[in-house]
């Protein structure tokens, strides 16, 4: 006659002893990168048994990390396991992993979720930008409709598109850390095992990403509308990675100053529009007098439309070779203040 089932002798014994161990690892132990020091992280399965008839696996974690001189070890219970016929045979054989100089998985994991964020909510991150830019591009097309005198519209194009590649390039990077840190899941990219310049890197390539997206797709909805000829495809994508760069980590360092999505606003509103709208996107510099030329020479923003403007109908108002160096220095310079506000911690930990 088969034994009743009930909670094994063993399960219980196994369960209590190894709860205070739990509980007082987990009050006791700060949030610290694991690979701090570049100690690894130790995967362990071990079996055990509960009677003739039931075998349970318990699988736990030892985190191994270096406070100072000491070293603290943390047994975790993570899973029980309760198979009905559990062997030996059948327990997976876990390695160790090392996480070297640049974690390489942890890297591609902060891209993949910065992407995945604006991806799923496609409409209004890529579709809608996309949209705007096609009636932005009609209005001028009315207006101009009977204006010899005035700018192109093969002129007017590329500034419009790269003026939406930044602008939402800077959305996607203050966007998610600012609303990171107001929903309180900011810990969640702070704790795992991730350098400085990994999480630098991981927000940067989300916003360029999203840029260059939304930069595609505004220029697939103009190709039924407007003729679009290409000059020089190096100078479209240099100038178009550069330019997403450039606002990616103006709107990283921005939300991680910005406590609130008022902030964030006030710097979109107040510096990047006005840095995009203001640097040659609907005129020439001849139109300006020659204090306000010289201004405008001074904006990084103006030599970014003016390559990205090169791309397509091989004119420049500019210095096609100092742009391209001004804004590679000011986008190192933007890598490494933000580099090190992750550092630091700033307004980020506590």
């Amino acid at each position: 006659m088969p034994a009743k089932a009930g909670i094994p002798f063993g399960f219980l014994f196994f369960f209590f002893t190894h709860f205070f161990v739990i509980l007082n690892s987990c009050a006791s132990s700060p949030h610290r990168h694991a690979r701090e020091g570049g100690h690894p992280i130790w995967f362990l399965s071990f079996p055990f048994h509960c009677g003739r008839e039931t075998a349970f696996v318990a699988r736990t974690t030892v985190v191994t990390t270096r406070l100072g001189e000491r070293y603290k070890t943390w047994l975790v219970l993570l899973a029980l396991l309760d198979p009905p016929k559990m062997t030996l045979s059948s327990i997976p054989l876990l390695r160790p992993r090392f996480i070297g100089s640049v974690n390489g998985l942890g890297l591609l994991t902060m891209i993949n979720k910065e992407i995945g964020r604006f991806t799923k909510a496609y409409l209004q991150t890529i579709l809608a930008p996309a949209i705007s830019t096609l009636l932005f591009f009609a209005m001028f097309a009315f207006v101009l409709s009977g204006n010899h005198a005035g700018p192109s519209l093969g002129f007017l194009l590329p500034g419009i598109v790269m003026m939406t590649v930044a602008q939402n390039a800077f959305m996607n990077t203050s966007g998610s850390l600012v609303l990171s840190k107001v929903q309180g899941n900011i810990v969640d990219v702070l704790m795992p095992p991730l350098s400085s310049l990994e999480l630098t890197l991981g927000y940067m390539v989300g916003g360029i990403v999203r840029g260059i997206v939304v930069g595609v797709t505004c220029l697939a909805f103009l190709f039924f509308f407007a003729h679009i000829e290409i000059h020089n495809m190096f100078f479209i994508l240099y100038h178009a990675v550069m330019g997403s760069m450039m606002l990616s980590l103006m709107g990283t360092i921005t939300g991680i100053w910005a406590d609130k999505f008022d902030n964030m606003i006030a710097v979109h509103s107040f510096v990047v529009l006005p840095l995009t709208i203001l640097s040659g996107t609907f005129y020439t510099l001849s139109n300006l007098p020659e204090n306000w030329r010289f201004i405008c020479t001074m904006n990084p923003f103006f030599y970014v439309i003016d390559g990205f403007r090169y791309g397509f109908i091989g004119a420049a108002d500019g210095n096609l070779g100092i742009g391209m160096v001004f804004v590679f220095v000011v986008n190192l310079g933007l890598l490494g203040a933000t580099h090190h506000l992750f550092e630091s911690g700033y307004k980020l930990k506590a």
